[in-house]
């Protein structure tokens, strides 16, 4: 299994909105306010999140919005420089779901 990051840059609110909260239910940790961590899923997981954001999104995509989806392995992690005092980073941080501890 991989962790993701996935991050997002949509201009209409409601879109937005809406990403963040499917994201959100699929189990996806927010630690920053359009930036997720996806802890340790399956292929299957992914390809699942994946089609549910495709249908959240609709093609309602504005030409300037993107949805990013950066995969990060377990070596890589501990690797990771983190700046910042976000009560969701922190809150992920101390999160025994993933590795970052």
């Amino acid at each position: 299994m991989t962790s993701y990051f996935i991050s997002y840059d949509i201009s209409q609110d409601r879109l937005r909105d809406k990403l963040a909260k499917l994201l959100q239910q699929k189990g996806c940790r927010r630690v920053q306010k359009s930036v997720f961590f996806v802890p340790d899923f399956s292929a299957k997981e992914l390809k699942d999140l994946r089609v549910s954001v495709g249908q959240c999104l609709k093609s309602n995509l504005d030409p300037q919005d993107s949805v990013l989806c950066i995969p990060v392995t377990k070596s890589r992690l501990a690797d990771l420089v983190w700046e910042g005092q976000s009560a969701g980073l922190q809150r992920s941080l101390n999160d025994d779901l993933h590795l970052l501890i």
